[in-house]
């Protein structure tokens, strides 16, 4: 059985680098969801209170998801990392004969960008979601927005793809929260 446990042979798989798009946020996700946004912020009762900088949280993100990518990842051979991919999923794909090392270091891995996430979702949203008024909730939306297009632009960038992701469900948090679209089954 051990035999055919390490004779395992995973397929390569290349490296995504997706071509940064011409226009920016032209892709169905941004054309479906920028009428909404817009409509949204322009219901603004008071002007934006935005504090927080969408590049320090992206450059902030990108150093952090590099670490995690870099101390989880199975190989010692330097400058080895984890694909975001494979933080996005929750998996390391790579070869190991300890199976409980492998498990301990998914484990890991999940716990430490699940705590990078809600450091995000924390700095762009209120504090309160069901309580917060009308125009914190934009705020939050723009943040989102911003990030969403942040992500876009670096587009081609390690950690672009996921920052993009934890930025679309902050802005489709808050379109749900201000009654927008509903999620609701």
């Amino acid at each position: 059985m051990g035999h055919l446990y390490r004779n395992i042979q995973l397929e390569e798989i290349p490296d995504y680098n997706p071509k940064p798009l011409e226009k920016p946020l032209s892709d169905l996700i941004s054309i479906t969801l920028r009428p909404l946004v817009e409509r949204q912020l322009r219901r603004r009762e008071r002007p934006s209170k935005l504090t927080a900088t969408v590049d320090s949280m992206y450059s902030a993100y990108v150093d952090e998801l590099t670490y995690i990518a870099t101390c989880y990842t199975l190989s010692r051979v330097p400058g080895a990392r984890l694909r975001e991919e494979e933080i996005v999923v929750g998996t390391i794909l790579a070869k190991c004969a300890q199976k409980r090392w492998r498990l301990d270091r998914t484990f890991a891995m999940k716990e430490c960008i699940n705590t990078l996430v809600n450091d995000i979702r924390r700095r762009m949203l209120p504090e309160n979601m069901e309580n917060a008024s009308p125009d914190d909730l934009r705020d939050s939306l723009e943040n989102g927005w911003a990030a969403w297009a942040v992500s876009h632009e670096r587009s081609g960038n390690y950690g672009a793809q996921s920052f993009g992701l934890v930025s679309l469900g902050v802005v489709v948090d808050c379109l749900e929260q201000l009654k927008e679209i509903s999620l609701a089954a």
